[in-house]
């Protein structure tokens, strides 16, 4: 293999490199020329003066040679004489980064992106200054983000048996009484939340008192107003939650009707999928005010223990007409151990949060109105 150099007077520069003729023209002053394209061969990564052609001045990386790998310099760094867009698979061998952020910087007037390089990995080159658009990245980069929030106003759901099960390692019995505390209820909300509507970013609380404090359920989620996934109106204000007295109340008010008598779960659906299923009982640990009832609350939801007393639940949807209304408290679970009774009429017979018709689940709200 012979080449002849010229110099650095702008002669030009002829080289014979594996029997393919290869022409660039090199300039050096400030603000130089983009270098033509230099012709490479199927050994073009190993120098990239042979295949892939001398870049330009330092204001506009040159470009790679067109063979199949391309210049083994992908792009000039800051716009150095060697380098530019890689015409072939472009970039040095260490993949999509080199192949693609040196070609962008390029110079401060111009220089051509880089392609991504021949080993899968890394991202795209951004631009530098004016520099050329960015290069392609490796296979194995990726950006992320956190993503828009696509329902600002879901900000309540009743918790699925479906998705309080992947939690639980007991897929059969839950959880039981054992939510792993105030903080792994709330982790719970949160996930399943930010799982249903990508991008959500708010503070999600599980509607739950507990003795240590105590802490009442009630003052735990804000202000107000509350939506759920399809942005209904559960209700507006504190007031408009607690459920009225009466053989007709015990639901929200001020709400939008239907969703007071069958509250929805993390995904917009009816927490009772069909007639034949009993779900109604869920966790809250609290009074009709919604703060903390004075009785057990599975030693602050740490403890499937069958020997401790029973929580308070409310309805998330009312047993009959004028019966089991109230959402926030109704009557007591069988006990913090772990089961499931979905069985329609199921009866409160064992030691467990199910007993009666449940699966222990419980609400989340979103922090709203602070």
């Amino acid at each position: 293999m012979t080449k002849m150099l010229g110099v650095a007077s702008g002669l030009p520069v002829v080289g014979r490199i594996g029997g393919v003729v290869a022409l660039a023209l090199l300039t050096v002053h400030c603000g130089g020329q983009v270098g033509d394209v230099g012709e490479g061969d199927e050994f073009g990564d190993q120098d990239g003066e042979q295949n892939g052609g001398k870049g330009g001045g330092t204001a506009a990386g040159g470009r790679g040679g067109t063979g199949p790998k391309g210049g083994a310099s992908g792009g000039g760094v800051n716009g150095s004489g060697e380098g530019g867009r890689g015409m072939g698979a472009g970039g040095s061998a260490s993949g999509g980064a080199s192949g693609g952020s040196t070609g962008a910087s390029g110079g401060t007037s111009g220089g051509a992106a880089g392609a991504g390089g021949t080993t899968p990995g890394g991202s795209g080159g951004a631009p530098s200054n004016a520099g050329g658009a960015p290069g392609a990245g490796g296979s194995g980069g990726a950006a992320s983000g956190t993503g828009e929030d696509k329902r600002p106003l879901f900000s309540f759901f009743t918790v699925s048996q479906a998705g309080l099960l992947t939690f639980a390692s007991d897929k059969v019995n839950g959880l039981g009484g054992d939510l792993g505390g105030l903080a792994g209820a709330d982790n719970i909300c949160t996930t399943l939340a930010r799982r249903s509507n990508p991008g959500d970013q708010k503070t999600w609380r599980a509607f739950l008192s507990t003795q240590a404090g105590p802490v009442h359920a009630i003052e735990r989620i804000g202000k107000g107003p509350w939506h759920d996934f399809r942005g209904r109106v559960l209700a507006k204000t504190v007031e408009d939650l607690l459920p009225a007295e009466g053989r007709t109340g015990g639901r929200p008010q001020g709400g939008d009707p239907a969703l007071a008598v069958m509250f929805t779960d993390e995904n917009g659906d009816p927490i009772r999928p069909e007639l034949s299923v009993d779900n109604h009982d869920m966790l809250t640990g609290s009074n009709t005010m919604g703060r903390y009832d004075g009785g057990s609350t599975c030693n602050d939801w740490t403890s499937t223990s069958e020997s401790l007393p029973a929580p308070m639940i409310g309805h998330a949807w009312p047993r009959t007409n004028s019966n089991g209304r109230n959402w926030i408290s109704d009557h007591r679970a069988g006990g913090c151990g772990k089961g499931i009774d979905t069985e329609l009429k199921a009866t409160n017979g064992t030691k467990t949060v199910g007993a009666g018709g449940g699966y222990g689940g419980f609400y989340c709200f979103a922090v709203t109105g602070m």
